[in-house]
């Protein structure tokens, strides 16, 4: 009896087993559904990766931000977003056992800290990974209140010398990097911008003592990103006898995959000269120089009699100086996304000189452009256009200077005739019953400042095209094509 009643309780259980197999069970196909955006411009995030947590299942997001996870367990599960550049994010989702399931992210920016990068004359390279002697500044550190942002780099970089040849506005400035290398040659370094050697000689036949003509005078101190100075041997491996006397890199700014922004910088204020000599008027001249032709032996009253020979009192300085303006204007719009990006800008700079007839001008604009053709392909574009107005006087290291003759010519002298002319050496006095014997021994200051100055126009037409195809990893070939172009 026992063992026909297992015999039973087999039989039984295994027709509830083969019962319960015929039973039909549900398909899982629940599928989870969604799309990827930026949270600030709604842009559709193409290849952000999207990841079931716990599990090896992921997907990338399609050019429309676009996923799908198909034949997914019932239950809860936590889904994943990353993206380069912007902050992860992930959410608790219920699956049902049959349906769709829509889950929407948007992602916001994070801000990445890149390592610093350095022009190295053939691209780019980690400053880690350096091995020559380059000194770097921020556009941000450029002194922005002078014509040129040569002067600008002024004190601002370890080994690099910024010297000012003369006091006119817009002078060419003189740079050297560690220290001159030649006794008769040139010692100006090189510059490049944007991957473009510039023309920096100055090709005016006038000789007017320090008052050249800079070959970066025409970009605006706002346009720059980043100067990288080489300044060992290693820049002439790139650039040859050129880059001898050190090499002065300048990259621009340009646009990046945000919307439009537009970014205006102005100032305006007076120059007046810092300090003045005191003079003698024209009493205390004649004073001066007829006590000491007395004592000479020339008896009294040699050059003129006080009271009579002194009506004319001229101060040279107030004549020949000035409170003049300068004023610097630029605007710039700047945007695009990841397949163009642009940065279009205009500057204005005016700088009158403080001894008249001196000044400088600058009219320039600017348009860089970066577009990405593919994922392998992309081509960068710079153009730039200036043109420059240098009202130059002479005076330095000139005995006929303006400045020279303001303190050598004497107060009795007027500056016009009663004509309206100017007065100069060997003029007759105005009537005014004067006794004097000497004539003015210098050139009118005023004279020279309004009618002797000589002008400089200079315009430079800038141009760069790069191409940068990507065969695989970093592995990059970027040809330049560059022109630089100045009259």
């Amino acid at each position: 009896m026992q063992v026909r009643g297992r015999l039973m309780a087999g039989l039984f259980l295994g027709l509830v087993l083969a019962a319960a197999a015929a039973v039909p069970v549900a398909a899982q196909n629940a599928t989870v559904h969604g799309v990827v955006t930026d949270s600030a411009t709604g842009r559709n995030l193409e290849g952000a990766l999207v990841s079931i947590a716990g599990t090896q299942i992921r997907t990338q997001a399609k050019a429309d931000g676009s996923f799908a996870f198909a034949q997914v367990t019932p239950g809860v599960i936590t889904l994943r977003v990353q993206m380069i550049g912007y902050n992860p994010a992930e959410r608790q989702v219920t699956v049902p056992a049959t349906g769709d399931v829509t889950v929407s992210f948007a992602l916001g920016a994070k801000a990445i800290e890149l390592q610093e990068l350095v022009s190295v004359g053939y691209g780019e390279a980690a400053r880690s990974d350096l091995t020559s002697a380059v000194g770097s500044l921020d556009g941000a550190g450029l002194t922005k209140t002078v014509a040129g942002l040569d002067a600008g780099l002024q004190g601002k970089v370890a080994g690099v010398q910024v010297l000012q040849n003369a006091g006119n506005p817009g002078n060419g400035i003189s740079i050297r990097v560690r220290g001159s290398a030649s006794i008769s040659a040139g010692n100006q370094p090189l510059y490049v911008i944007d991957g473009v050697p510039m023309i920096s000689e100055d090709y005016s036949q006038l000789g007017l003592g320090g008052q050249g003509i800079s070959g970066v005078s025409g970009i605006s101190q706002n346009e720059v990103e980043r100067i990288d100075v080489l300044k060992d041997a290693a820049a002439t491996a790139i650039y040859g006898s050129r880059g001898s006397n050190g090499v002065v890199m300048i990259t621009t700014k340009r646009g990046k995959a945000q919307k439009a922004q537009v970014t205006l910088d102005a100032y305006t204020g007076p120059q007046v000269a810092s300090r003045r000599l005191e003079m003698m008027n024209s009493t205390e001249y004649l004073t001066f120089f007829n006590e000491g032709a007395e004592n000479d032996g020339y008896g009294p009253n040699y050059l003129g009699v006080v009271g009579v020979d002194d009506k004319i009192n001229t101060d040279w300085q107030d004549a020949a100086l000035r409170e003049a303006p300068v004023g610097s204007l630029q605007l710039a719009v700047a945007g695009g996304d990841d397949r163009l990006r642009y940065r279009v800008s205009g500057d204005m700079f005016d700088q009158q000189g403080i001894v008249i007839g001196s000044s400088y001008r600058r009219l320039a604009g600017r348009i860089n452009l970066d577009f990405n053709t593919s994922e392998k392909l992309s081509f960068r574009s710079s153009l730039a256009v200036s043109g420059e107005n240098n009202q130059r006087i002479e005076n330095d290291n000139s005995i006929t200077g303006i400045i020279t003759d303001v303190v050598g010519n004497a107060p009795i002298f007027p500056v016009k005739k009663d004509d309206g002319t100017f007065f100069g050496p060997g003029d007759d006095l105005p009537n005014t019953g004067n006794t004097l014997f000497i004539d003015m021994q210098y050139p009118n200051s005023v004279a020279l400042g309004t009618l002797n100055t000589a002008e400089a126009r200079t315009t430079r037409i800038i141009g760069n095209l790069e191409g940068n195809y990507r065969f695989g990893g970093d592995g990059a070939s970027p040809p330049e094509l560059g022109l630089t172009c100045s009259t």
